[in-house]
């Protein structure tokens, strides 16, 4: 089984270049590109592993998707 990794970033460039290099170690990549997209993908998904997070996007930041995530039990 292929653990999933979730990269959060509003860069495009960020997302390819961190896909790129994650897929080749086989990682199953899933994308957001802002903290409730992030979040809507890990109510759907329970096989993420890990979360990769740029804390510098418009409207809900990094820290504040964080602490969203952070506040759920599961």
């Amino acid at each position: 089984m292929k653990r999933a990794v979730l990269l959060v970033d509003d860069d495009t460039r960020n997302i390819f270049a961190l896909s790129s290099v994650l897929e080749r170690r086989g990682m199953d990549v899933l994308t957001a590109t802002t903290g409730s997209e992030a979040l809507a993908v890990l109510n759907s998904r329970a096989d993420v592993a890990i979360v990769l997070m740029d804390i510098m996007m418009p409207g809900m930041d990094g820290y504040e998707t964080v602490q969203t995530i952070r506040a759920k039990p599961e």
